[in-house]
């Protein structure tokens, strides 16, 4: 087991392990060094943004996954906006069939995410709660045990329990690359976490990751970047389940004409002026569109909505990345 307060810590920890340990093992896309059946314990998963990966990771695409997952959305077009790089991994497609967000919603004519928080709403002590991800229709290789897709979930399931009037999340992977997937899949994960804790109004508790096929491509130099930590996140998910739905509904449909349509500089400006009407989903709605500006070279667009976000963490991640 790996632990750690914050995300950067079980980062740091694991990359020494996998050198350390790993074993060389051969995949499609290149050589990995892996560890298998790997637990990490994140005892804060507020503390989730990582700092020290080498090249920073993307505040505004992280943020913009979270609106496409909730919103139950599989269009690849909308997703791809924000992570021009998705079709190297998902493949070149209208629509991502293994997304987290349409398996949660319709892929099992169920809505899983709301289940569950009516469950554990009546039922606080259940322990029946349990996301799934995995479709063995789509999921399990051929009969020569090639993928079906390129779109093969890497997340099997989460398991989700109230423990001492706080909400504890145990997310399960079959294959995790500490560099290029972890620092997303924390950040998803435990964004859910505390987005789910806030419909119940409990506390986020400890969110514990378990990675059977934990590795990193052998053509990675370099992983950590020493940086000055920030150790606090301003913001809190805590509204209603109504509300969380209506805030996402709106952002999604923006994302979904920004991704569309090609953008003036004054259709930008107006969308600045969009209130979401919360100051959580406010600020991560401002970084979402600031990456729109920044694609665009509205730099004084871009430099406003970054002014307007108040949440620090969120600015220095915003920064990190521009400074890549």
């Amino acid at each position: 087991m790996i632990i750690g307060k914050n995300i950067d810590e079980l980062y740091v920890k694991a990359i020494e392990k996998i050198n350390n340990y790993g074993k060389l093992v051969h995949s499609d896309r290149g050589d990995t060094k892996e560890i298998l059946h790997q637990i990490f314990f994140l005892e804060n998963p507020h503390l989730r943004w990582l700092q020290q990966r080498y090249k920073p990771i993307s505040i505004a695409y992280s943020l913009a996954e979270l609106i496409w997952l909730l919103s139950g959305s599989k269009d690849a077009k909308i997703i791809n906006y924000w992570n021009p790089s998705l079709p190297k991994f998902a493949g070149t497609t209208n629509e991502y069939p293994g997304s987290y967000g349409y398996r949660l919603s319709y892929t099992f004519n169920i809505d899983q995410l709301k289940q569950v928080f009516l469950s554990l709403k009546n039922n606080p002590m259940g322990r029946q709660n349990v996301l799934l991800y995995w479709n063995p229709l789509h999921d399990l290789p051929n009969d020569q045990g090639k993928p079906k897709s390129f779109d093969i979930p890497c997340n099997i399931c989460s398991i989700i329990k109230i423990r001492d009037n706080m909400l504890d999340w145990t997310q399960i992977m079959r294959s995790n690359d500490i560099y290029l997937g972890f620092p997303y899949d924390v950040a998803l994960f435990t964004n859910l976490q505390e987005i789910v804790s806030g419909w119940l109004n409990v506390r986020s508790g400890t969110y514990c990751h378990f990675s059977d096929s934990l590795h990193f491509y052998t053509n990675k130099k370099k992983f950590i970047k020493q940086v000055s930590m920030i150790e606090n996140n301003d913001d809190y998910f805590s509204l209603s389940y109504e509300n969380t739905m209506i805030h996402v509904k709106k952002i999604l449909n923006i994302m979904k004409k920004i991704s569309y349509e090609k953008i003036t500089k004054e259709q930008l400006e107006e969308f600045i002026f969009y209130k979401i009407d919360n100051g959580v989903y406010q600020n991560l709605y401002y970084i979402i569109l600031a990456y729109v500006a920044y694609r665009y070279n509205f730099f004084d667009i871009e430099q406003e909505l970054i002014n307007k976000c108040t949440n620090n963490t969120y600015i220095r991640m915003w920064d990190n990345w521009k400074c890549k």
